[in-house]
């Protein structure tokens, strides 16, 4: 859930700013101040609509970096899907990264998609296993839900066979069974 490498470090001088779920005329505003996410990963090419405005994952990923939802301080965008978009984040009360993945506002609206959320949320929080990363929280605030998951640092797969190639089917055998 991480990227390889960090980009810049959360400020702690400031204090974090804080988004309502798009849907207003301040959406552009704070789009032209997101940064680039291109190195973020991206599971759905699916564009989420906020009221009619068609937004990207990255765009999203941009508007919510920097804000808080509870206590939990979004600090970098690490990729998305489909559902909403993954952070890395500082909770506050703790004093610890952890990831925070938080659904897409117009998904909140619609009954089937959240419950879908929850039953992630809640099969998650019942595994217990070493390569499986644990649930911390599931929560809503603003508009948005999200679910607060043990972050953990390393690469994708996506990105290790996209430097490296196919794997050998040694090697495949390997990662499944891990998997």
């Amino acid at each position: 859930m991480s990227p390889e490498s960090e980009s810049r470090p959360a400020s702690r001088s400031s204090p974090p700013r804080r988004v309502e779920p798009p849907g207003d005329g301040e959406t552009t505003q704070r789009l032209a101040r997101s940064s680039d996410h291109s190195d973020a990963t991206v599971l759905s090419s699916k564009t989420p609509s906020f009221r009619g405005q068609q937004l990207s994952v990255q765009e999203i990923g941009g508007m919510l970096e920097g804000t808080t939802l509870g206590v939990y301080q979004l600090e970098q965008f690490v990729g998305g899907g489909g559902m909403g978009a993954v952070f890395r984040a500082r909770d506050t009360t703790l004093d610890r990264t952890v990831a925070v993945k938080v659904l897409f506002s117009q998904s909140a609206a619609d009954e089937e998609l959240l419950r879908r959320f929850r039953n992630e949320a809640q099969s998650a929080a019942r595994l217990d296993h070493d390569n499986i990363g644990r649930v911390h929280a599931v929560g809503h605030e603003d508009g948005w839900h999200f679910i607060v998951l043990e972050f953990i640092e390393g690469r994708n797969l996506r990105d290790i066979v996209a430097e490296s190639g196919p794997f050998t089917p040694a090697r495949t055998v390997d990662v499944a069974v891990q998997v």
